[in-house]
């Protein structure tokens, strides 16, 4: 249905390699959690998520994807797939959530079919397999909004940064996730513990409609 499906849904699991991939994993989940972030299961998430990026057209991008998302309906571990734009310019993103890894990946197989598809999350350099996702209260939408291109600024200024978009679902403006793009873990883990992300998460208190959630992709 494209909306925000809440804590219990929108979700992934990040596959470490090795059991370090694993800790480090748990390293980020504890910090999160400190900050109220649900960040996925210690174990392992109910569900899982690909996200690919596309060059083509949103509008026509959405065309394709309904009629995918309309086979996926047919299989009970579908959760939601949806169409996610740029707030700020012309990049596309397709998201996909499921109850098990083997059918994400298989869905992404599908997906990777779709016009213009150019990378799929957590295939670029550095480390950018983490997705955060929120559902804003519409009347404050334009609050959040406001309050990223801020945060924006201050990453533009981090070492390590290469670069973040707010995506936001073309089928529901109040549901949104950001991605974000650095040199290494550790240069990310370096804003969520600055004193910016902590403002910036106890001020989304009044704006988020759900308890903004961290995810790890598929």
């Amino acid at each position: 249905d494209g909306h925000h499906h809440g804590d219990g849904d929108d979700g992934g699991h990040h596959h470490g390699d090795d059991g370090g991939d694993e800790s480090a994993d748990e390293d980020i989940r504890g910090e999160l959690e400190d900050l109220n972030i649900y960040a996925g299961k210690p174990h392992g998430e109910d569900v899982y998520a690909t996200v690919l990026y596309s060059e083509a057209d949103a509008d026509e991008l959405f065309e394709e994807v309904e009629g995918l998302r309309g086979n996926f309906d047919h299989y009970p571990t579908h959760v939601k797939t949806a169409v996610y734009e740029a707030n700020e310019r012309g990049r596309v993103a397709v998201v996909s959530i499921w109850e098990t890894a083997s059918a994400a990946e298989t869905a992404a197989g599908f997906l990777s079919e779709l016009p213009g598809i150019v990378e799929r999350a957590g295939e670029e350099s550095g480390f950018g397999t983490m997705g955060m996702f929120y559902t804003v209260k519409s009347e404050h939408r334009g609050d959040f909004v406001e309050k990223f291109g801020t945060v924006g600024g201050l990453l533009e200024e981090m070492d390590g940064h290469f670069d973040t978009d707010l995506m936001v679902n073309v089928e529901d403006e109040d549901d949104m996730f950001i991605a974000s793009q650095w040199r290494s873990q550790d240069d990310a883990m370096e804003f969520f513990r600055s004193d910016a992300f902590r403002d910036t998460v106890q001020w989304g208190r009044d704006v988020l409609a759900d308890r903004p959630r961290h995810v790890f992709l598929a």
